[in-house]
């Protein structure tokens, strides 16, 4: 068995070099799986826990192993915020002016379970430092084990943050930062946060080598255009790194495998990956910075389009375009007339295209209004969003039946032509001054009509009005489809954003599809073909917006997919000794199952708040004070003792008689607010027990000393279940300890 390993191992050697030429090696099977099982066995390694200590230890001697230098780095130097954890940073030095960040989370998400706990990149990151260090590696590398990564607060990602803010120098620097839960099944590539852009040369490298691996991966180009319109919802964490212009590329995953070869498979493949990386630049990164890329992707077939391309693409059909009018110029200039003369036409078509939008988006709001639910349209995502198109398409057929086909339209199919020519142009101009990737969307509708027109047959004009709005369909529905609310809000709900947008993106193509009507206006079948479909659509949207508002007022939207969102808060006023649990839900509550120390009951309620109040109020924090007495102040020593460890904790201080004082000094950062009425101190997440806190105050005042533990794994036994619920449960403890320093 042992010399199959072996001879397996010499196998995988030979096939990688052969494919990649590196000459590094990683760590052998035994060794890499030793570091894997034992980062597991670390597990809950939360920030500034317990287990997160004794994982650094480990971490610590396992680099003096290797032989590798590295230094803690405490986050005590922080003035907005605390935190108990340390980042780990390990120095693989070379002689070249270039820098790589590789950056990989210490932690776990707090509901994350031991298989997903980021084991496997702690232990890539060992088998990477181990053999970039025997050998002279072509790059510098800091390796970073960044900790308090992982958190709800806006103060996260807080290791990367605070590594930037106190211990960085910049030398030419790249980041990876990977960020897998679990040895990964398909590797996701992002390239951008907060509307900032991984420069084309990286994401262009790191696409062609991970294309030459045997690796199962996707870059979402739909989130690298939202991200550009600043609409990509989260924060990643290589934002503040991007934000101090370090070129970054964030790597997570989809799925997981679970076989041990599997898994060393992955950790060779990404070794090469990286180690092939690292060889691609002899001499510096390269220095433009080309965020205006766009990206494609067709099965297997990858397209990365540069911004120099794009431009040409942009220039090349504007100048074949005017070329084309040149050649036309006759017909040009009489349709310039035309437009002249009949110029409340284009006018009456825009404003129609943007009021019945405008009325979509109202009727949508006034459906909130009525089920008191602003957030409603979350969980009727495709039914809101079909409403939004189809509600405009039966305004325009209702509304043509009664008024529409009194009005005369100009027969002239030239003149629609002219008129969609013309506003594709104009959209590319305003695309272009947003952010040249988008151009290549009015860019393939209008490059298609240029063809038809220097094609003049009427079967290939249809055939390229038909086609010309693909890209832009296709645009719209991978971004509203991707799983961003951001962007679905801003299409229907927003009149002077979503509903101009749709406006400016649709109107071309409506004079597009008149210019084909009056181009067939004499072709009896036609005739008959529209009337048709125009019945049909009509019915279709009656129909369709019947079974909506049912659906809406009388349906149920959640299912096993879409469970329902209900907040539980278990709230313990151990000063006022009153205890009560709250359920809140956008929804009716409906029924719930809950078990606790003292009973277990149901119940189902068709409001959107339902309060338990709680006989029995359990004591969860004591605590003990001592003073010391120094000049005109006093130290004030004490220490808080939880039952069982809370996932945060928030202090004030007050002054009783609410004048303001000053704070001379604390253990822990703190913030002045209401010109020193009271104080807030910064207290890390995962605090120990017993707690130690140290103020300097005034002497001869007193002030109040306000708790506030927040609990999400409870200390004591308490169940709560519902079907098709997704209930988000928290404890929260309040009290309040009286300082005298009289």
């Amino acid at each position: 068995m042992f010399l199959k390993k072996k001879l397996w191992l010499l196998f995988f050697l030979v096939l990688t070099f052969g494919l990649f030429g590196q000459n590094y090696l990683p760590s052998d099977l035994d060794s890499f799986m030793y570091h894997y099982r034992t980062a597991l066995e670390f597990y809950p390694n939360l920030e500034g826990s317990e287990q997160e200590e004794k994982l650094l230890i480990w971490l610590k001697a396992e680099l003096d192993k290797i032989g590798v230098s590295y230094r803690e780095i405490p986050y005590s130097a922080s003035y907005q915020y605390y935190s108990f954890s340390k980042t780990l940073e390990v120095v693989v030095p070379a002689d070249s002016e270039r820098t790589l960040l590789f950056a990989v989370p210490l932690n776990h998400g707090y509901f994350q379970t031991q298989e997903q706990s980021g084991a496997f990149n702690i232990a890539f990151m060992l088998s990477l430092i181990q053999g970039l260090n025997s050998r002279k590696a072509d790059v510098s590398c800091r390796f970073l084990f960044l900790s308090a990564e992982k958190g709800e607060s806006m103060e996260y990602p807080f290791g990367g943050k605070y590594y930037l803010d106190t211990q960085f120098q910049r030398q030419d620097p790249v980041l990876i930062y990977m960020d897998f839960p679990a040895p990964p099944q398909k590797i996701v590539i992002k390239t951008g946060a907060k509307g900032l852009s991984t420069p084309y040369w990286l994401i262009n490298k790191v696409l062609e080598i991970f294309k030459k691996a045997d690796l199962d991966f996707e870059i979402p180009e739909n989130e690298i255009q939202l991200n550009r319109m600043n609409l990509l919802e989260g924060n990643l964490p290589i934002t503040p790194f991007m934000e101090m212009d370090i070129p970054s590329v964030y790597l997570t995953s989809k799925g997981q495998v679970t076989e041990q070869k599997d898994i060393f498979n992955l950790n060779f493949t990404l070794f090469n990956i990286f180690t092939q990386f690292f060889s691609s630049y002899k001499d510096h990164w390269p220095e433009t910075w080309d965020s205006h890329y766009i990206f494609f992707r067709f099965q297997d077939l990858y397209l990365l389009i540069a911004e120099p391309v794009i431009l040409a693409i942009a220039i090349g059909t504007i100048i074949f375009g005017i070329l084309v009018a040149f050649v036309f110029s006759r017909k040009l200039l009489v349709n310039v007339k035309r437009f002249f003369h009949y110029f409340w036409t284009p006018l009456l078509v825009i404003l129609l295209t943007y009021v019945f939008f405008l009325i979509s988006s109202f009727v949508l709001w006034g459906v909130q209004e009525i089920k008191e639910n602003d957030q409603l349209w979350r969980n009727y995502t495709l039914v809101f969003y079909f409403f939004k198109f189809v509600f405009p398409l039966f305004l325009y057929l209702f509304f043509h039946r009664l008024v529409l086909k009194r009005f005369i339209f100009p027969a002239k199919s030239n003149l629609y032509l002219f008129l969609g020519v013309f506003l594709l142009l104009f959209v590319v101009l305003i695309f272009s001054s947003i952010n040249l990737a988008f151009v290549i969307y009015p860019l393939w509708a209008l490059f298609l009509i240029i063809i038809s027109i220097i094609i003049p047959k009427r079967s290939v004009r249809l055939v390229a009005v038909l086609l010309s709005p693909v890209l832009i369909i296709k645009f719209i529905i991978d971004h509203s489809f991707a799983g961003n609310f951001s962007f679905m809000n801003l299409l229907l709900f927003k009149p002077f954003q979503g509903d101009i947008l749709l406006t400016i993106l649709i109107v071309p193509f409506v004079f597009l599809a008149l210019h084909i009507f009056y181009l067939f206006i004499h072709s009896r079948n036609f005739h008959i073909l529209v009337n048709f479909v125009s019945k049909i659509f009509f019915s279709l949207s009656v129909i369709y917006l019947f079974f909506a508002f049912i659906y809406i007022f009388l349906g149920n939207p959640f299912s096993l997919q879409n469970k329902q969102d209900i907040e539980l808060r278990y709230i313990i006023d151990q000063k006022a000794g009153k205890s009560l649990i709250t359920f809140k839900s956008d929804f009716p509550i409906g029924r719930i199952t809950m078990e606790n120390r003292q009973q277990a009951f149901s119940f189902d309620s068709i409001t959107k708040e339902y309060i338990i109040p709680q006989r029995e109020i359990p004591r969860l924090l004591s605590w003990n004070i001592s003073y010391d007495a120094f000049l005109d102040r006093k130290n004030v020593i004490l220490n808080l003792e939880p039952e069982a460890l809370p996932y945060k904790m928030i202090l004030q201080i007050t002054q009783n008689n609410m004048e303001d004082f000053i704070l001379y000094d604390s253990n822990f950062p703190s913030q002045r607010f209401l010109a020193g009425k009271y104080y807030e101190l910064y207290v890390g997440s995962n605090p120990p027990s017993p707690f130690p806190l140290e103020l300097t105050l005034p002497g001869g005042g007193q002030f109040t000393l306000q708790i506030e533990l927040n609990y999400i794994r409870f200390p004591f036994p308490f169940y709560v279940s519902g079907k098709y619920k997704n209930i988000r449960s928290r404890l929260v403890l309040t009290d309040e300890i009286p300082v005298d320093t009289r």
